[in-house]
């Protein structure tokens, strides 16, 4: 059987052989084969070409931005300078 998911979920499935280390700044997908664990999967956001001129407009209307996010934490927003974010993950 394969498995596929977050590092709790494949605990949850008795793979305990999960490396740690990982590049924070993108969302994992770990990959297991019965027990065993045999890959990842990392994705990341790409930032568009005119998020930094399109926010620069925002603040300039007076406005804030927030990013709401279900990704990693914090990794899209700190590249284009939001300072305010509302996370909403799911565990």
């Amino acid at each position: 059987m394969v498995t596929a998911g977050s590092q709790s979920w494949l605990l949850e499935h008795e793979v305990f052989d999960i490396p740690i280390a990982h590049d924070v700044t993108r969302s994992r997908v770990l990959i297991a084969r019965n027990t065993c664990f045999i890959g990842a999967v990392e994705l990341s956001d790409t930032v568009r070409s005119d998020a930094v001129e399109l926010l620069a407009s925002i603040r300039a209307g007076g406005m804030t931005p927030i990013l709401v996010s279900g990704d990693t934490p914090g990794c899209v927003a700190e590249s284009v300078s939001i300072n305010s974010l509302r996370i909403a993950a799911h565990k």
